[in-house]
């Protein structure tokens, strides 16, 4: 949701043509079979392939999940310490994301997970009744943020990556 993705669909028989519903944008890219794919819900949304004639021969989905953190969650200070804060950061985690790995990576030196990792590995199980799961980072005060970057896997393959 927001975030674009490629996809790249099959040859398709000759006279046929996608259908993809109207609430996915689906922008033609300059390579044959090639489309940007984009969501404003976390709903999946039908593609249908079409035969010459307007009969269905085929059908898939846009599948689409939104997962938010940062600003969009409000993370917040939990304890101060004379040289690191721990912040507790909420992330929320909607739609196609069962059997998905959420991946946060921190990319801003000195900054670390309170067992002093750098990469944490969330998935729906470790989300509450409300899709609202927490982490919690130790920022050294001279840290000017928490910068850290996502990565959700599916079946192993990424699915999409942003900050």
């Amino acid at each position: 949701v927001g975030y674009p993705r490629t996809w790249m669909h099959p040859a398709l028989p000759a006279g046929a043509r996608l259908t993809i519903d109207p609430q996915a944008t689906a922008t033609p890219a300059s390579t044959s079979s090639t489309y940007t794919l984009a969501t404003t819900t976390p709903i999946n949304q039908p593609i249908l392939i079409r035969s010459a004639d307007g009969q269905i021969i085929g059908s898939g989905e846009v599948k689409s999940a939104s997962v938010r953190s940062s600003d969009k969650t409000g993370p917040l200070i939990t304890e101060d310490f004379p040289s690191y804060h721990i912040i507790e950061m909420p992330v929320t985690a909607y739609g196609d994301l069962d059997d998905a790995e959420i991946r946060c990576e921190i990319i801003i030196g000195g900054v670390t997970y309170t067992d002093d990792t750098t990469v944490k590995s969330l998935s729906k199980v470790d989300c509450n009744p409300f899709n609202e799961c927490k982490l919690w980072f130790k920022k050294p005060r001279s840290a000017h943020s928490n910068c850290h970057k996502f990565t959700i896997f599916k079946n192993n393959l990424i699915i999409a990556t942003f900050n």
